[in-house]
């Protein structure tokens, strides 16, 4: 049982240990490197076209072209028909205002 304990506690300070080492390629702090190269993100940069109607505009130009479209428009016209009030049938008074609920259940 100690034996084991003495593994795990060497298993867990092994990567400790690596750490500490000293790194034996260290780089010459006098050493020439090349200056970094500077690409400015706008390089590449292409200004937006100007579009050839202001968006008024473009957008009387949808709506008049959608106007003339027949579209769902018509499927249901809005005339209004009046209506007789229906008669409401009187309710008895013994009726089980929860009658019908619960039907899925099986009655015991």
């Amino acid at each position: 049982m100690t034996h084991t304990r003495i593994l795990m506690l060497a298993a867990a300070c092994l990567p400790l240990l690596a750490s500490a080492q000293a790194t034996s390629g260290a780089a010459d702090a006098d050493a020439k490197v090349a200056p970094p190269a500077y690409r400015s993100a706008f390089a590449d940069f292409r200004p937006l076209e100007e579009p050839a109607a202001t968006p008024d505009k473009a957008w009387l130009q949808a709506n008049q072209a959608l106007a003339g479209q027949s579209g769902h428009s018509m499927h249901m016209p809005m005339q209004m028909e009046t209506m007789a009030p229906a008669d409401k049938p009187k309710a008895e008074a013994a009726e089980d205002p929860h009658k019908g609920h619960h039907m899925h259940m099986k009655e015991k």
